[in-house]
Formats: structure tokens, C-alpha cells, sequence
């Protein structure tokens, strides 16, 4: 099962190495790469379990099991993860009236 941590963990250098190398200044970045380069910018112990929650679906008994966490544990880091990302993408985010 640590197989598939290592997986995702390619996959997140992929994205970030496919946005840096594939996005000049000149471009125009969309949604997708914006999260994406967001995540990329999380602590891993955030990322991971972003990553296997909300990008590859995993449950969070799953991604517990898998990370060897407990379950909680995953929730808050969760939780904070999704809280760092907001952050990182406020001064992307349209403003709602």
C-alpha cells in the first residue's frame, strides 16, 4: 500500500514540474493549474491527504490506512489543508457579492 503513496507523490512533482515547465509568463494560468500549483506549495503531510481524499477519492479510513495515520488525524490535516489552500488561492479568487 505505501506503493501507491509513492504514486501520488510522482504524480504531485509531475503536476508542479508540467506547470512550471508548460506556463510562461505570457500565459494565461486556469483553475486546474492554479490548485494544482497551490497543493504543490502545501507540507506534504497536507498535501497527501488532499491528494488522496480530494483528487484521487479515497475515503478517510482509506487514506488512514494508507498513510498510516488514524483516521482522525487525516480529518484535521484535512481540514487545516483545505484551510492553507484557501489562503494560498484568496488573491486568485473572484470576489462574490
Amino acid at each position: 500500500k505505501r506503493k501507491t503513496f509513492i504514486s501520488i507523490e510522482h504524480e504531485i512533482e509531475n503536476y508542479y514540474d508540467e506547470f512550471v515547465e508548460g506556463n510562461d509568463d505570457n500565459d494565461k494560468i486556469d483553475e486546474e493549474k492554479l490548485v494544482h500549483m497551490a497543493v504543490c506549495k502545501l507540507d506534504i503531510k497536507y498535501r497527501s491527504v488532499i491528494v488522496m481524499r480530494v483528487l484521487e477519492g479515497y475515503s478517510i479510513e482509506q487514506t488512514a490506512e494508507i498513510l498510516d495515520l488514524s483516521s482522525g488525524t487525516v480529518s484535521s490535516r484535512l481540514a487545516r489543508g483545505l484551510n492553507k489552500l484557501k489562503i494560498i488561492l484568496k488573491p486568485y479568487l473572484k470576489e462574490t457579492v
